[in-house]
């Protein structure tokens, strides 16, 4: 995990964590009875970021959203599609985003609350509340991003903390086969913490060797221990996570403490969305 802001705040978390319900000395328990929850799959294009359309669906809508690759005049477009009828889409409404380069990739959180278009330079958020006209709230703030790739999110459901929605960007893509490359952003973006996203994890991406599936990652949380983890995972879409010991397919396996506090999203800090 690289040095910076998230270290700090995760060694000053280690050092209090008999406060987030770990007794003092225990060892991380990375076994969890929530079901462990690989991020959704979304739009992406490895090397020609504007050669193709990027597209994702609602979650419980019959509505399509599309980004057009083209870049006109620093904007690109998307379109929000009535799929009611599968043969015959019907357009309702178009939203332009700000992009210097083609759009990179395309996600919806698993309530269907917010839209994320990440543009290399960055990932503008989109407020779905009215779902046939997203509009558009402003950009992910965080300094810690130099470029913006691939945008996915996660839905988690804990027995202790409850359903937790996650976002999670990757600052690079590259690498041998296509692999991304750098390193992966995780924010908690439940409830109120979509409009303050609390960058809960950070992890490199684990090079893996020549023909080897592009390793994915598969969040999990434990909230009796109050801990996240990540796992590197190279199955290859096959399900992930299910043991509690690590695997051949389980190239590395990340912990932080996570909670759900005030006190602890006041000691993390959030990324503002401006």
């Amino acid at each position: 995990m690289p040095i910076g802001r998230r270290a700090v705040a995760t060694l000053a978390l280690l050092l209090g964590l008999a406060t987030l319900g770990t007794p003092a000395g225990a060892q991380p328990v990375t076994r969890t009875g929530a079901q462990p929850v690989a991020p959704a799959t979304s739009g992406l294009v490895l090397d020609t970021p504007t050669a193709a359309t990027l597209t994702v669906d609602h979650p419980s809508l019959p509505l399509r959203y599309e980004v057009l690759p083209e870049v006109v005049d620093a904007r690109v477009v998307l379109r929000t599609l009535d799929v009611s009828d599968p043969a015959r889409p019907r357009e309702v409404s178009r939203t332009l985003i700000h992009a210097v380069t083609g759009p990179r990739s395309v996600a919806i959180d698993g309530a269907g609350r917010r839209l994320y278009v990440a543009v290399r330079t960055n990932t503008h958020v989109l407020d779905l509340q009215a779902a046939t006209s997203p509009v558009l709230l402003g950009r992910m703030a965080d300094y810690m991003i130099r470029t913006h790739e691939h945008v996915q999110t996660a839905v988690v459901d804990d027995a202790v903390l409850g359903v937790r929605d996650l976002l999670v960007i990757s600052s690079r893509l590259g690498g041998g086969d296509g692999c991304w490359t750098g390193t992966v952003h995780v924010y908690d973006t439940t409830g109120a913490l979509q409009d303050t996203p609390v960058d809960v994890l950070e992890s490199d991406v684990p090079a893996v060797a020549a023909g080897t599936p592009c390793p994915a990652p598969v969040l999990r949380t434990d909230g009796a221990a109050r801990r996240l983890s990540l796992t590197w995972d190279v199955s290859a879409g096959a399900a992930a996570g299910q043991s509690g010991q690590m695997s051949p397919r389980m190239v590395r396996r990340d912990h932080v403490p996570y909670d759900v506090t005030a006190d602890y999203v006041a000691l993390v800090g959030v990324c503002l969305i401006t």
